[in-house]
């Protein structure tokens, strides 16, 4: 045998290795690793040999070397599930995050994070330098060079990134209580950890231990400048021992280990991936010449001190783990010291190998990496290959030292005694560590084996998420891990696992099944969303899920009556289930005592027997109930105690015994002599159900003495019982009437008069027992209602007997949230659903325990899915019993961005989600100014841009690319050539309406070119094309025109740039015409309908910048040299972010949003009383609000049409302003979209003696989708009610209203200033703008009205948490009663143009909103000089409303939270501790100048209180 198939050791053989207990278990292990998330996926890149330094051929111009081990992501963090606000998970150092990430999936690795964990776990790790803080938060700080303690802001700061925090954080998070240790000693770190972790184990400190470390430097290491004689590789490899070595390659990465004595992992029969057999640390001193080089004496020393620690001789080590940093200098050292303590070993009997040539040098975390690869090698029994190993290090003598490197990946074969490794760590500075693993001893047998063996039968696998989206993620993940071939577990040990070993979150689903196959296909419709496969699967299998509310759910439990029951009921359970067989058999004495017969023996005999129905009701009785108490026993056994018990008839038995009234022998008593009792009764009985309510029935039975209601199982379900011939003649009677019965197989009339007759006989039997109170709820089905003492009394049961079952009352008061049925059917959940489910989202979960079609297990175990889907708590160990913890996949961890861009020399964030205010830079005094107070009327105006202050540059342009995207070849080739003029390098792409690859193409042309600006020249190409003969943009069809236009072709090019996602380029659209700027401008509807694309296109794809440019339409006709030359000088000069601006003659305009009141003297729109006014969409919220305006200013005849009918409450409030204005109001039914409609509609109404005077267009649709998954056909229907039905009434207006005074069209904020997910509506409003500028522009009246959001009519009417998040970002909503009057003034103030309505307060805008950027805006949003009247008065006294608005912005940017999320939260559960608290008590302290306690913010928790006790102590300041 080669040396590299032998490991055998020259020393003694070893004592049984398990001999003593002072090992410590590896259990579980988490890691993130370059091309690693998980440790399998980790293993499996060692075995394969993959390198994850990714190399780039040749050196960067700078002379950089780009060699990286790096991790994706580190700027994402489930923040959500860690209990993080946005702001603290923005703050928080990457090395952090993943550490609590990693800690997290250890315990779930180790089956310690569900049942079995326990709180006393330990936390040891040390990360790396938070350069996160350095680079990205140091200009968060109060100060340019802050200590740090200047301020709560400050603390904050190093608390989220500093290293000393990083296991307190971990312990506290996770909940854990034994030591939390942070551990620096440089690259020794996290072995040092393993060693002070195991000490503490040993020492009986904790109970489990986390070990581990972390480094992720920010911005991570992609390169270096490799210097020869240093540490750094000079070839981006790292070769440890070889020849060719240069030195390292520094990575980032995190690993955490989880440890327990070994003695109760043995105990627990946990899985074990290795032991730690022995630990040692020390340090170099100072006998070595500098303090960063390495000391072979110290090395040797910590080396033979972990092997005296572990009590076991060098030459049984048959793998070492090194240090391996590949450095010409420090290989040497490491072997040299290694062969001194190894001393004696025979040469070349242990293989050598270094992770470092895998993942790089961890730094930190070095050790750990190691570490879980020795351990993954000895759960494997495998030595993967050290890469890049050729030739040895010539300053090393391998032949002559008891080391080779293992340079192939082999199987680890051993004679003589266990597997052993030693993994090292050795710190710059002298910190040394050394440990000795050994391999885990075989699997340990399952616990809890049942007593004999059985088939595994079907299994539950639970599986739960913070949110739906983590839970199929999971579902997908454990699904994947079932059908893999190499390592899918057993599934009774998957079950157990999921089960025992995680913590269940609210939203849940469980899969039930046999085999892995089936279990992975639940899954995987978990994963593809699905909650019912019973078309795929059988009933024997299957899946439930639900969401756990909180509190737990409440359970009832239904005991069915007699009717059901028969032979070998419940047999799978009883061979199965030990705890079931163990009652049955129990049963048999007192059984055979009152039926003389065994339980188990009548029941139970052959299997072929199943169905048969048990006759004899003296023995069909106490069968039910037995079987009953046995089925509750199991339920009990698996953690289910539900709250409350109902029983139907005979199950009352046993819900009265589970309810503690009587033992289980005086019940089975009562019921056997029952039983007997009934079996006196002459075979005349007859029940039967009706499906009609209970009314109908007591009008079925009048003047009948012979049958009676035995039960009223639900609303329309009624169970009659009597006599068999006159019960007959009842259903005869029933069914000619046309109500549905049915006959119940039952041979006596329970429940009826019939019992009178054995009523004295079970008298007495009732008098000779005792029973007691219930101990828990009982509800009665005698009474319908809870029932105490008197349940205990012969006189309940004697009523009990002949009385009605009242089945439906008793589910009433329930009140429960799951309804359990314990049975041998499926007929009271059935009833119960019928009875109480609404099919609505609140609709308890009903479940049985047993269908008679089923087998047992397998109707058990859906019953048991289900009842955890809605939240029950089960004790899986009870329900796998024998199943091991095994390894499945982790928590799928839902990531989204969380982080703070560096800042640059002007103190702006480069990009990020809190990051330009991540300490709330923005705090501005409560202050007034116009429409701050209420709704108010805006209008655009368009002003000179301010000149440029700079000389001009000849090409500006000059080493900046551009992309011109033209609509067909060679169209843009003018502006292309000009862009050229002023240094452009410039590439013209076509981008064709037709072709469906149209969007592929240009995402290709944008993302191989790189541009810096995309201009997308087609809008305006287009008009020229237009003007020069082609095609006309003012047809019949505004979705034609549109796409005519250029706005087909803008969607694309958005979607395009969306696609490529380019880094810091600007988008430049080019219309003409889509703007009323100067009074002799020609508008055309359709490129107004193109700004709306681009502008909503703006608050979408933020990351890209954004510029309009419309071109004076005359000039694409006359002058289009001229235009285009000024249209490049535009781009070139175009300002850093986003712009809005029209090129007219030399002059560049910008737009302004202004505040506006309503011309001086109004009454400038003539309202004629005798005129028809018609209102088109009037049938609407809107529409009907601008119907009472109308009114309000004198018209008396309306038209108001719609698309439909108007429904009862809409005719109700027409009648209403009939009577209120003694007006003619006529109502409609118009499609806007048909022309040849609107037509009839004007020419009816402009035939008679009254003309149309006005016209009011307020129709409109919402289909919400992003650019990026909206395709023209969903624009198309967007636009066809509002603009087209627009463009309808304006042309049909000229033929028959041609005296209109008034014609007004309701738009909205959204064209104005563009809405993310309205693209179609946002291009509908800017047309309705822009025909309005059109119509104005050849003299006729023409108002568009910008409307923003209204509260209570309208689409979002009901959507009580959207409105409730404009209004806490400061867009605000408008109210009925406050915005008919703005709109009333508006109408009769603006006879054309467009006005906008809005209830923005702009300082409290939300800084992140698209508004407060919006260059629309021009600055109103910032000091808001803009709107500062000169002669302004003092701020008004601060309102309620004003501190609650002031409550709200500083609490929402301190947490990060958006605003609408707050109603609902309290402050310290979410998230804030007492920095937060500091930091929201002194903003509002200093903006609200008002005296606060440091503790208000735990003392007042939630914003309405906070408010509220600010107000009171400003009241009492100001008295």
């Amino acid at each position: 045998m080669s040396r590299h198939e032998s490991s055998e050791h020259d020393g003694p053989e070893d004592e049984h290795p398990y001999s003593d207990s002072q090992g410590v278990a590896i259990i579980g292990m988490a890691c993130r690793f370059a091309d690693a998330e998980s440790p399998a996926r980790f293993w499996s890149n060692l075995v394969d040999g993959v390198e994850s330094i990714t190399v780039e051929d040749g050196a960067a111009p700078d002379g950089r070397l780009r060699a990286a081990s790096t991790l994706d992501g580190i700027d994402e963090f489930d923040a959500g599930f860690f209990g993080y606000n946005p702001r603290e998970a923005a703050l928080l150092d990457p090395q952090h995050r993943l550490f609590l990430e990693v800690c997290w999936e250890a315990l779930e690795d180790g089956g310690s994070a569900g049942r079995r964990r326990t709180t006393d776990i330990g936390v040891y790790g040390g990360s790396g330098t938070s350069l996160y803080l350095m680079h990205n938060l140091i200009g968060q700080a109060g100060r340019p060079l802050p200590n740090f303690l200047d301020s709560t802001d400050d603390l904050q700061l190093a608390m989220a990134a500093d290293r000393d925090y990083l296991t307190s954080r971990v312990a506290y998070k996770l909940g854990l209580s034994g030591p939390s240790v942070t551990v620096q000693a440089a690259c020794g770190t996290s072995l040092y950890a393993l060693h002070l972790a195991c000490q503490a184990l040993l020492a009986g400190e904790c109970d489990l231990a986390l070990a581990g470390g972390a480094h992720v430097p920010v911005p991570q290491i992609d390169g270096y400048q490799p210097e020869p004689g240093l540490v750094m590789s000079q070839d981006g490899h790292c070769r440890a021992f070889d020849a060719r070595a240069t030195g390292t390659v520094f990575g980032s990465g995190v690993g955490v280990v989880l440890l327990k004595p070994l003695a109760q992992a043995l105990a627990d029969g946990d899985s074990m991936y290795a032991v730690v057999r022995g630990t040692a640390v020390n340090n170099d001193g100072s006998g070595k010449p500098g303090f960063s080089t390495p000391s072979v004496a110290g090395q040797a020393a910590v080396i033979r001190q972990a092997l005296a620690a572990a009590n076991v001789e060098a030459g049984s080590i048959s793998y070492v783990e090194a240090h391996g940093t590949a450095t010409p200098t420090g290989d040497p050292i490491e072997i040299a010291a290694l062969t001194e303590a190894f001393q004696g070993v025979r040469p070349q009997s242990c293989a050598l190998g270094s992770v470092k040539t895998n993942i790089g040098h961890l730094s930190w975390a070095g050790g750990v990496s190691g570490l879980i690869k020795v351990a993954l090698s000895l759960r494997h029994r495998k030595l993967p290959a050290s890469l890049h190993f050729r030739e040895p290090n010539p300053a090393i003598d391998f032949a002559a030292s008891p080391f080779y490197v293992q340079s192939e990946t082999t199987g680890w074969d051993v004679h003589g005694g266990p597997r052993r490794a030693g993994v090292s760590a050795f710190g710059l500075g002298g910190t040394n560590a050394h440990a000795i693993l050994e391999e885990p001893p075989d699997a340990p047998a399952g616990r809890n084996v049942p007593a004999r063996a059985v088939a595994p039968g079907p299994q539950v696998l639970p599986i739960s998420g913070h949110s739906e989206s983590a839970l199929r993620d999971l579902a997908a993940r454990v699904s994947r891990a079932l059908l893999d071939d190499d390592a899918a577990p057993e599934v009774i040990d998957a079950a157990y696992t999921l089960g025992t070993g995680r913590q269940h979150f609210a939203h849940r689903a469980a899969v039930v099944g046999s085999d892995h196959k089936t279990l992975a296909a639940l899954l995987d419709a978990v994963a593809d969303g699905q909650d019912d496969v019973s078309d795929r699967f059988d009933g024997e299998i299957g899946l439930a899920s639900g969401r756990a509310a909180d509190p737990p759910p409440r359970l009832t439990t239904l005991f069915s009556g007699q009717g059901g029951e028969y032979l070998e009921a419940c047999r799978d359970l009883y061979l199965s289930e030990p705890v079931f067989q163990e009652f049955v058999d129990s049963t048999d004495p007192y059984f055979r005592q009152h039926t003389g017969y065994r339980l188990s023996e009548f029941l139970y005999q052959d299997g072929a027997r199943r169905g048969m129905p048990i006759a004899d009701i003296r023995l069909a009785q106490p069968i039910v109930y037995a079987l009953q108490v046995g089925l509750m026993r199991l339920w009990r056994g698996w953690g289910i105690t539900p709250d409350t018990y109902i029983g139907h008839s005979l199950g009352e038995y046993a819900a009265a015994h589970c309810a503690g009234v009587f033992d289980f022998e005086t019940g089975l008593y009562l019921v056997c002599e029952r039983g007997k009792l009934l079996d006196t009764l002459p075979d005349s009985g007859a029940m039967a159900a009706v499906f009609a309510g209970e009314p109908d029935v007591l009008d079925l039975l009048e003047g009948n003495d012979q049958v009676d209601i035995a039960a009223v199982n639900a609303p329309n379900r009624i169970v009659i019982s009597g006599d068999r011939s006159a019960l007959h003649d009842v259903v005869t009677e029933a069914e000619k009437r046309g109500i549905t019965c049915r006959k119940l197989r039952i041979s006596r009339a329970g429940h009826s008069r019939q019992m009178d007759a054995i009523q004295d006989g079970y008298s007495a039997v009732l008098e000779s027992v005792e029973m007691r109170p219930p101990t828990h709820t009982i509800i009665s089905t005698l009474t319908g209602s809870v029932i105490g003492d008197e349940i205990a009394t012969a006189g309940y049961w004697r009523r009990q007997l002949r009385h009605p079952v009242r089945f439906f009352e008793a589910l009433r008061g329930a009140a429960s949230d799951v309804f359990l049925e314990i049975g041998l059917s499926n007929t009271l959940a059935n009833l119960a659903q019928v009875a109480l489910g609404d099919g609505g989202e609140g609709e308890p979960t009903f479940l049985e325990t047993l269908r008679w079609e089923r087998d047992d297990i397998a109707s058990t175990r859906l019953a048991l899915a289900g009842a955890y889907s809605a939240g029950m708590a089960v004790d899986w160990a009870a329900v796998s019993p024998g199943g091991r913890m095994v390894t499945l996949p982790t928590y799928p961890f839902q990531r989204s961005r969380h982080w703070i861009s560096p800042t640059g020399p002007t103190g702006v964030a480069a990009a990020g989600r809190v990051a330009s205010d991540a300490m709330g830079a923005v705090d501005a005094p409560v202050t007034d100014h116009p429409h701050a107070d209420g709704t108010g009327h805006y209008v655009v105006t368009w002003a000179d841009a301010p000149p440029v202050a700079s000389a001009p540059v000849a090409e500006p342009l000059a080493g900046r690319r551009c992309l011109v995207v033209e609509p067909s070849t060679k169209s843009g080739a003018d502006l292309a050539r000009e862009l050229e003029r002023l240094g452009a390098e410039v590439l013209v792409h076509a981008l064709s309406d037709e072709h469906d690859d149209a969007v592929a193409a240009a995402a290709r042309a944008i993302a191989e070119y790189r541009p810096a600006t995309v201009v997308n020249a087609v809008p305006a190409l287009r008009k020229r094309h237009a003007d020069l003969g082609g095609l006309p943009l003012t047809t019949e069809s505004v979705s034609g025109d549109v796409v005519a236009a250029g706005g087909l072709a803008t969607l694309r090019t958005f979607q395009a740039v969306s696609a490529a996602n380019p880094h810091d380029v600007t988008v430049c659209t080019v219309t003409s015409g889509a703007h009323q700027v100067l009074t002799s401008d020609d508008v055309i509807p359709a490129q107004g309908a193109v700004i709306g694309v681009a502008r909503t296109a703006r608050t979408e794809l933020s990351t890209v910048h954004h510029m309009l440019i419309d071109l004076d339409p005359a000039d694409t006709r006359q002058r289009w040299s001229a235009a285009v030359a000024r249209l490049a000088a535009a781009i070139g000069s175009a300002p850093a972010g986003d712009a809005e601006l029209a090129l007219r003659g030399d002059r560049t305009l910008l737009p302004c949003l202004r505040p506006a009141m309503p011309p001086s003297g109004g009454g400038r729109v003539r309202i004629d009383p005798g005129g028809w006014y018609i209102l088109t969409g009037g049938l609407s919220g809107i529409g009907l609000e601008c119907a009472r305006a109308l009114l309000e200013l004198g018209a008396r005849r309306l038209v108001v049409s719609g698309r439909r009918a108007p429904r009862r409450e809409l005719a109700e409030r027409m009648r209403r302003l009939r009577q209120e204005f003694a007006a003619d109001i006529r109502t409609e039914t118009v499609d806007v979209t048909s022309r040849p409609q609107v037509a009839r509609l004007l020419a009816d109404y402009s035939s008679g003696d009254f003309a149309v005077r006005g016209i009011i267009h307020a129709a409109g649709v919402i289909d919400d989708g992003i650019i990026d998954r909206t395709d023209w056909s969903r624009m198309a229907r967007v636009l066809a009610p509002k603009a087209q039905g627009a463009w309808n009434l304006h042309r049909c207006a000229t033929e028959y209203a041609p005296d209109l005074d008034l014609f007004v069209m309701t738009s909205s904020y959204g064209g104005l200033f563009g809405n993310p997910g309205q693209a179609g509506h946002a291009a509908a409003n800017t047309f309705l703008d822009a025909l309005a500028g059109h119509r104005r522009a050849v003299g006729l009246p023409g108002l568009s009205l910008d409307l923003g959001s209204w509260s209570d009519v309208g689409y979002l009417a009901g959507n009580d948490g959207y409105l409730r998040r404009l209004e806490e970002q400061g867009v605000g909503t408008i109210s009925s009663s406050e915005g008919r009057p703005v709109v009333r003034a508006a109408i009769e103030g603006w006879p054309a143009g467009q006005v906008a309505i809005l209830p923005t307060r702009w300082h409290d805008l939300d800084p992140d909103h698209h508004l407060a950027s919006n260059p629309v805006l021009n600055g109103v949003t910032g000091d808001g000089s803009a709107f500062s009247p000169g002669d302004a008065d003092a701020p008004a006294p601060v309102t309620p409303a004003d501190i609650m608005a002031c409550c709200q912005g500083v609490v929402a940017r301190v947490l990060g939270y958006d605003v609408e999320e707050l109603g609902r939260i309290d402050l310290a559960e979410a998230g804030m501790d007492s920095l937060n608290a500091l930091t929201i008590r002194n903003r509002l302290q200093r903006l609200l100048s008002v005296p606060l306690p440091a503790s208000i913010c735990f003392d007042r928790p939630t914003l309405s209180e906070l408010a509220a006790d600010i107000e009171k102590r400003m009241t009492e300041i100001r008295s």
